[in-house]
């Protein structure tokens, strides 16, 4: 729980806000605090905030299991448009974040999931797939083919990438395993 005495610009002067990564919506935290708040009657649940917090390789997950749900989003969504000088992207990144915001317990994902969103972030075109987020590259090259194939084929190439760590190579795992 965070303290805000209301100095630098606040608006609400001595509040509470009531802060989480991952887990519950901000929507069911609050559900849940008034729920029990008879239960600690100096509580005034009014005064509370709720914030919850996750990172983007949570959002990409959450975006590719919404595909999964709603395959025809794909095409709409990724499509390449100019953001400014000399700049390029598509949406999907904002998209990703709206989608996550609305999903209970987004960190829960599949190794399946969790493999394709580590080929998401391999689409940059030099390598990087330990970034913080997803590159523009990443996003274009995603949008790109999201676009041309739709979501079925998009889904089943990163399945490809998945497979091969993105660098052609089979991943150990997924080796032919020879008894002794």
């Amino acid at each position: 729980m965070l303290y805000h005495a209301g100095r630098g610009g606040s608006t609400r002067t001595g509040t509470y806000t009531v802060e989480g990564a991952n887990g519950p919506t901000s929507t069911t935290i609050r559900q849940l605090v008034t729920e029990f708040s008879s239960q600690v009657p100096a509580l005034d649940v009014k005064q509370l905030s709720y914030s919850r917090s996750y990172g983007t390789r949570v959002e990409v997950a959450c975006l590719l299991r919404h595909f999964d749900a709603h395959p025809e989003d794909g095409r709409s969504l990724s499509r390449r448009r100019r953001l400014g000088p000399g700049r390029e992207g598509n949406g999907l990144d904002r998209f990703a974040r709206e989608v996550a915001h609305d999903v209970e317990y987004p960190e829960r994902v599949d190794e399946r999931t969790a493999r394709r969103v580590k080929a998401v972030y391999s689409l940059d075109r030099h390598g990087r797939v330990d970034g913080i987020a997803p590159t523009a590259d990443a996003w274009l090259k995603l949008g790109e083919h999201l676009t041309s194939h739709g979501w079925p084929a998009t889904r089943a190439w990163l399945d490809e990438i998945a497979a091969t760590g993105g660098d052609g190579k089979a991943r150990s795992d997924e080796t032919t395993r020879h008894p002794e």
